[in-house]
């Protein structure tokens, strides 16, 4: 419960540096998001049955290397090349990329035991399908040029994922209140 108002807040914040465009602020909250994402997992991971725990598992070391993606994507992001632009640029679809994975193993071991759950869970399978886009980006380099994420399009696009992922967030603590689960 209270990882899920953890990375609901650091979500919101994360949003509202990308608005007054405060880069240390994007970093850290993005980087705080990461972090919260792996707790997330352990939380539900500590709360399933024996059968879903390999799932979790799977779903926590990708969560645990998205985290160090995204330690290393805005370490790259400090230096103004062009060259070091496009890397950070292929890491953040790369971590867009685990993340959407670790969604997949997520929604699959949900126990659903509510319509709120069933939902949850479909949002879940939503988020992973851009795991697609973001595989073929990486296999064919369909963006040599890709959006510059400090663009107003970009900021779109950010803050449109920001409201999906509270979203998300909201179902998890609904999720973890209608359980009984009230220490994660």
């Amino acid at each position: 419960m209270f990882v899920s108002i953890a990375s609901l807040s650091a979500t919101l914040l994360f949003a509202i540096f990308i608005l007054i465009n405060i880069i240390p602020g994007i970093y850290f909250f993005g980087t705080v998001i990461a972090l919260c994402f792996i707790l997330l997992i352990y939380s539900f991971l500590c709360l399933t049955g024996s059968e879903e725990k390999a799932l979790l598992v799977f779903a926590l070391i990708i969560a645990i290397i998205h985290f160090i993606n995204d330690l290393l994507s805005y370490s790259l992001f400090l230096d103004d090349s062009d060259f070091q632009f496009n890397i950070f640029i292929n890491y953040e679809f790369l971590g867009y990329l685990l993340k959407s994975l670790a969604f997949i193993f997520i929604g699959v071991s949900l126990k659903i035991k509510s319509k709120k759950d069933k939902l949850l869970q479909k949002m879940m399978f939503i988020h992973s399908f851009f795991c697609v886009f973001f595989i073929l980006n990486l296999v064919f380099l369909l963006f040599n040029n890709p959006i510059n994420m400090l663009t107003n399009a970009g900021n779109i696009i950010m803050l449109l994922w920001c409201f999906y992922f509270m979203l998300v967030n909201l179902l998890c603590l609904r999720h973890f209140r209608q359980n009984n689960y009230t220490n994660v």
